[in-house]
């Protein structure tokens, strides 16, 4: 006995001229594989373009800008003051944006030149985080490398005038400066930063000053010295950080998505269109 064949059965109609078939063989094939191929471009691109979709982050630097960061480390800096620096530092080294780095007390120090890898702020963030310690109303963080060098006073024109030298000496045109402070400044500085804040602005810098707990003396201040508009506080960085992803989400990327998601359909029907079998009715009995 024959064992049971298992192959699918496959109703055929013989053709003694299969070889004039094959004109239209080959012509289906190659439709069929151009469909296919445009069919995986677009699925690719409408995967770029829903990845696109992901709201955007609002950042502390200033877009299409060469910044310098420049971080107060004075003894007037402490906890909570501490905590939003090391989720501003975070920020910034998640951004993907070439940075430098200035730190300042009553001197200047330049930490890192412009353009640095965004990356090599995360060495920092273990300074401003607090230690593990038994009262948990204590806020204990360790040794500074610049704590022994910096005295207790703060002259924020230093690190201003640093920050503008440095933007300089690289000879860079689309510079920026970002100043994350208390904005507590010696008396006695405050002439001296007004000047050096008029000539960082009159040589086309923008300067954006982000204030950490500031008083709203010091806030009035700086207002008056740099402009209401150029200082960013975190709840305005939220606000701004909601709009660029409405802007993201609402913009055109999904007509681009919807789009490419019409294309597909089309090539998909296409397929059927050009690419069935042929079928031969049967005839009836």
């Amino acid at each position: 006995m024959a064992a049971p064949s298992f192959a699918r059965r496959v109703t055929a109609i013989p053709v003694a001229d299969v070889e004039s078939l094959r004109p239209m063989w080959i012509r289906t094939t190659l439709v069929r594989l151009a469909l296919a191929c445009l069919l995986i471009l677009v699925l690719a691109l409408a995967f770029v373009s829903a990845r696109m979709l992901e709201p955007a982050k609002a950042s502390l630097l200033p877009e299409g800008t060469s910044a310098v960061v420049i971080l107060d480390v004075s003894l007037s800096v402490t906890d909570p003051v501490f905590r939003r620096i090391h989720n501003a530092i975070k920020m910034i080294s998640e951004g993907g944006q070439g940075v430098g780095l200035v730190v300042f007390s009553d001197v200047a120090y330049e930490m890192l030149p412009p353009g640095s890898a965004p990356e090599e702020l995360k060495g920092m963030l273990r300074y401003f985080k607090a230690r593990s310690v038994q009262d948990p109303d204590l806020a204990v963080y360790p040794l500074s490398p610049w704590s022994a060098g910096f005295s207790a006073g703060t002259k924020i024109s230093a690190g201003l005038e640093l920050a503008d030298d440095v933007l300089e000496r690289e000879k860079i045109e689309n510079g920026s400066i970002v100043l994350l402070s208390d904005l507590d400044t010696a008396p006695s500085d405050e002439s001296v930063l007004s000047q050096v804040v008029a000539n960082v602005q009159s040589k086309g810098i923008e300067l954006r000053v982000v204030p950490l707990f500031a008083f709203e003396q010091d806030l009035t201040f700086f207002r008056q010295i740099v402009g209401k508009e150029n200082l960013i506080t975190p709840p305005q960085l939220a606000a701004q950080n909601r709009r660029k992803a409405e802007s993201t989400l609402f913009g055109a990327n999904p007509s681009m998505l919807s789009l490419l998601g019409g294309l597909v359909l089309f090539l998909l029907a296409a397929n059927e269109w050009w690419g069935a079998r042929v079928e031969v009715p049967r005839r009836a009995a």
